[in-house]
Parts: C-alpha cells; structure tokens; sequence
C-alpha cells in the first residue's frame, strides 16, 4: 500500500469518526469494508481501489452511483446513508487535472466513497451453491419469496423520481446471484448499483458491464435495453432458482407450455417464458401479470402466511451457507 493511499485511508475514517472492523469484499472496481459510527451503529463503506482513484471517471461513475440510490425508498434495495468524500493526495490531483485540464468539479479533486446499510446475509451465489452441493432444491413458497423481493426491488429502480415528481428510471444493469443478498430474516434485497443507468448518466461516465449469462439477446450485441434489461435478467435467475443451475433457452424453439410440461405452475411458466422475449416491448408488458397471486395463487392472506413460511426456511439456508463458508 503507497503511502497516499494510506493517508486518504485514515483520512475518510478521522473526518467522519468511524473505526474500521474489517474487509467485507472486493469487486472488480471497488472494495466494501465494515465500519462502525460513534454510536456503534454499523455500515458498509464503498470506495473504489487505489487504482481507479486517479481516474476521475470512475470517481464520477461512483458518485452516480450514491445518487442513484438516493432516489430509491424501498427495503428492497440498499441504502445509501451519505456520499462521503475527502481530498485526494496532491499527486492524484495533478495526475486527474493534467489528463483533463478542464477537470474542476468535486469528482476531480475528492475521493469519494458511499456510507451504505450493512447488510447480515449472503450474497444469493452462495445460497445457491449449498443448494447444489447438497441436493436441497428450493421449495415453490422459497422462490416465489425471492422473486417477489427481488421484483419489488426492480420496480422501486424503475419508478424511481427526481425531486417530488419527474420520473427517472433507474436500469439496475447487473441483476445477477452476486447482487442479491438474502438478509438473515429470509427477505432478499438488491444491492451494488455500480453498473446501474438513468437519463443521470453520461458517456464519459464508467460503467462496469452486466454478466454475460444473464444479458438479453440485445444487450449481447451492445443495444441499450434500459429496464427492460433487467427484467431478462430476472426470468434467467428465476430459471436458476427452479432447475438449479443457470439455462440458456432459445425463445424461439420453446414455448410456455414446455416450461409447464416440466413441472412449472402454469402462471410461472407464462411471465418467464414473457420475460425472455427478445423483445423489450414485450417484456415490458410482462410486468402487469408478476403478481403475488401469480407467484403463491389462493388468498392473499394465504400468500402472507406461504411467504412467513418460506422466509423461515430462508433463514435456516443463510445460517447453513456461513456455517459452510466458516468451515
């Protein structure tokens, strides 16, 4: 570690009193650490790696990132308390405003990092893994639970506004099991927006790109899809969630009817078989039918009591992939 990175390091802890606990990851771009506030309250810190800090793209690209969550209220996507920042080295700044010498704004010459909920779980993958190591399929109730969570999520993304009332959709961009904590209580929630669009983004802005296996057919070839995108994605987890491993299905030699053949309920087999259209349009239209009778069926007190239940067993799959991952 040089010693600039370290002094910015200590810096953003002193300015804003909070004591590191320890490295809870790190991505392509970014790392996330545990920290504490003075109150004993617990965080996740977001800063990029020492690397992309001289970048002033990338520092633009994260401080679009704590907007975008700043114009999300629902406990179905992570929140972000505050947009942190603290001067960059001397050095950094010299580096960012001779590859750019129109470079001023904030983004230029401040790190900046996002304070966001710590979040007690694990990611989606590993839930997954230890389904499939030791053959325990999830139940109907467990991934209508998911969905649902993982459904609310989006669409509290794609209603998102600016201000009071102008709408600005929000395009998660990397819905996949690596983005999708399931929270000790058994509820899911959307987390890591660092790939995430909005009419806010600009072209000089980076962003790290969606997983292949779970990009549209458009998306593939380098067309924009917006939340259309997403909700692709969301059929291709839902596949993964019900076979347990992640299938690639050419829409155009299957149709509903097969998914149902192969022991899907009905309504299930529909919205997926409508959610992998290569047409966005189509899967946009897809949306009106994902309900909680769609997912459960019966009453909807019914479906309360059927989610209790799956988010029971839920819990029991969080505590059995940390115990796998302490072992």
């Amino acid at each position: 570690m040089s010693s600039s990175t370290l002094n910015t390091r200590l810096d953003l802890h002193e300015r804003y009193r909070l004591r590191p606990i320890h490295l809870l990851g790190i991505g392509g771009t970014s790392e996330v650490t545990l920290v504490e506030g003075q109150g004993g309250e617990r965080y996740a810190l977001k800063r990029l790696l020492g690397q992309y800090r001289s970048q002033r793209e990338w520092r633009d690209s994260i401080l679009l990132e704590g907007v975008h969550l700043s114009m999300v209220r629902s406990n179905r996507v992570i929140r972000c308390h505050q947009v942190l920042t603290v001067p960059i080295p001397e050095s950094l700044i010299k580096i960012s405003v001779d590859e750019d010498p129109s470079a001023q704004p904030l983004s230029a010459r401040q790190e900046v990092a996002l304070l966001m909920d710590y979040i007690s779980g694990v990611h989606l993958r590993a839930i997954l893994k230890v389904a499939q190591r030791h053959t325990l399929p999830f139940s109907h109730d467990e991934i209508a639970s998911m969905i649902w969570d993982m459904f609310r999520g989006l669409k509290a993304l794609h209603r998102a506004k600016r201000g009071k009332s102008k709408p600005c959709p929000i395009a998660h961009g990397d819905l996949s099991p690596t983005n999708i904590m399931i929270r000790e209580d058994g509820s899911a929630i959307l987390i890591d927006l660092s790939s995430a669009s909005s009419v806010l983004s600009t072209d000089n802005i980076l962003r790290r790109p969606g997983k292949l296996a779970y990009l549209s057919p458009g998306q593939q070839r380098g067309e924009e899809e917006g939340v259309e995108g997403d909700l692709y994605a969301l059929a291709c987890i839902w596949i993964e969630l019900v076979t347990g491993s992640l299938l690639k299905v050419d829409h155009k030699s299957i149709s509903w009817r097969q998914f149902h053949e192969a022991g899907w309920p009905i309504q299930w087999a529909k919205i997926v078989y409508g959610l992998l259209s290569p047409l966005p349009q189509v899967r946009a239209k897809m949306i009106v039918y994902l309900t909680r009778e769609a997912l459960w069926g019966g009453s909807r007190g019914e479906h309360s009591l059927r989610q209790k239940h799956a988010r029971s067993s839920l819990r029991h799959r969080v505590k059995a992939s940390l115990k796998s991952r302490a072992d």
